[in-house]
C-alpha cells in the first residue's frame, strides 16, 4: 500500500471515530522513513499508534537507540517485539537485548514482547532472558500452521481439540491489497470467505466500518463464539465445500478460519442472518 494512500485513510479513521490504529506486515521498519512519516500523522490525527517489529534495527547499541528515538519523536505509543524460533532465526536474541536496554531512555513507548507459543527449544534462552526483565509485558503470539509453520511437525506447537471460547477481538484489519476482513487471520482465506467486507480503494472507508460494526458475523462471534456457529451450521444439515478433517487446532483463530471458510459464504451469511 503506497504512503498516500495510508495517509489520506488515517484522515477517514479518525473522522470516522477510530482512536488508535496498529501497523504490522511483514515488517514496517523496513520502510522506517515512510513508517516515521505516518506514525506523526497518525498522531496529528489524534490516533494512538503501535507497530510490531523482529528488531532487526537494533545491530548496535547505537542504532537501537538512534531508531528508538525516531520513535519516540513520531509520537509512538507502543512498540511490540516480535521473539521466538522463527525470528531468531533471522534477528539475533542481542537485538531484542539492546532494545530493552535502551527502552529505559524512552519511557514514553510501551514496550510488549510478543513470544512465539511453540515447543521449540529457543524457548528456554528467551525464557532466561525474560526472567531479567522487569516491568515489560509479555504476550503469547500462538503459531498458526500458515505460510512457513504449515510444515511445522504437531509436537512443535500447542493443540487442542476444545475450542468453545467466543472470539475475544474486535479489530478490523486492512490488508496491503485494500482488501478489508473482520479478523487479520480472516485475510488468509481471501475475499471468497465469510470474513472479508470490502475494500478500501473502491468504498469509503467509513462505510467498512460500519459494515464491521453492523456484521451479524462478528456480533455472533463474539457472543457465542465460532464453535456455535459450526455446530448451528451442522443441526442444518448444511454441507461444507470441503469436508474439513482437521480435529485439533492451534487456537480459536485457527479453529474459526478453518471451519467457516470450508463453508460457502452464502450459507453462512444466511445462518447467522436467521440467528440473530
Amino acid at each position: 500500500m503506497k504512503p498516500g494512500t495510508v495517509s489520506s485513510q488515517l484522515k477517514e479513521l479518525s473522522k470516522a471515530g477510530i482512536k488508535k490504529v496498529f501497523f504490522s506486515g511483514g515488517e514496517p521498519l523496513l520502510y522506517q522513513k515512510e513508517i516515521i512519516s505516518l506514525l506523526k500523522e497518525a498522531k496529528a490525527n489524534g490516533l494512538r499508534t503501535s507497530i510490531i517489529s523482529n528488531g532487526f534495527w537494533a545491530t548496535s547499541s547505537k542504532e537501537a537507540f538512534q531508531t528508538m528515538k525516531e520513535l519516540k519523536k513520531s509520537g509512538l505509543n507502543t512498540l511490540k517485539i516480535s521473539i521466538g524460533p522463527f525470528h531468531q532465526e533471522f534477528t539475533p536474541i542481542e537485538n531484542v537485548k539492546r532494545i530493552l536496554k535502551e527502552r529505559k531512555k524512552f519511557p514514553e513507548i510501551q514496550i510488549i514482547l510478543y513470544l512465539d507459543k511453540t515447543r521449540n527449544e529457543m524457548l528456554f534462552e528467551i525464557a532466561n532472558l525474560l526472567s531479567r526483565q522487569k516491568k515489560v509485558p509479555v504476550a503469547f503470539s500462538e503459531v498458526v500452521p500458515f505460510g512457513r509453520a504449515k510444515n511445522l511437525l504437531e509436537k512443535e506447537l500447542f493443540y487442542r481439540e476444545t475450542m468453545k471460547e467466543k472470539c475475544p477481538y474486535n479489530i478490523p484489519v486492512l490488508s496491503p491489497n485494500q482488501d478489508a476482513f473482520i479478523c487479520c487471520f480472516g485475510q488468509l482465506k481471501g475475499r471468497s470467505s465469510s470474513f472479508f467486507i470490502g475494500n478500501a480503494s473502491k468504498e469509503p472507508l467509513k462505510e467498512i466500518i460500519k459494515k464491521y460494526q453492523k456484521s451479524k458475523l462478528v456480533k455472533h462471534l463474539q457472543s457465542k463464539g465460532p464453535h456455535a456457529l459450526v455446530k448451528e451450521l451442522e443441526k442444518r444439515k448444511i454441507k461444507p465445500l470441503k469436508p474439513n478433517k482437521k480435529k485439533k487446532f492451534v487456537f480459536l483463530c485457527h479453529y474459526c478460519i478453518e471451519k467457516l471458510s470450508s463453508y460457502k459464504k452464502g450459507d453462512v451469511t444466511n445462518t447467522v442472518n436467521e440467528l440473530i
